[in-house]
């Protein structure tokens, strides 16, 4: 099964936010391209480099 690639546009927008669920924090991190398209997201318990990096290397690899 062949899966249809979405084509990005060039500018992408990040975006943070941060959530409280059953008394945790939960960091969710999002990519969107100027058309609203969802490029990436992830969501960490941390909000570090770490998380940070992982998150940017989905987005570059889509």
């Amino acid at each position: 099964m062949l899966l249809n690639r979405i084509n990005f546009s060039r500018d992408w927008y990040a975006d943070e936010l941060h959530y409280h669920c059953k008394g945790k924090k939960l960091y969710i991190w999002a990519v969107r391209d100027e058309r609203k398209n969802l490029v990436a997201s992830v969501a960490s318990s941390k909000r570090d480099g770490n998380a940070a990096k992982r998150f940017f290397r989905k987005a570059i690899k889509k």
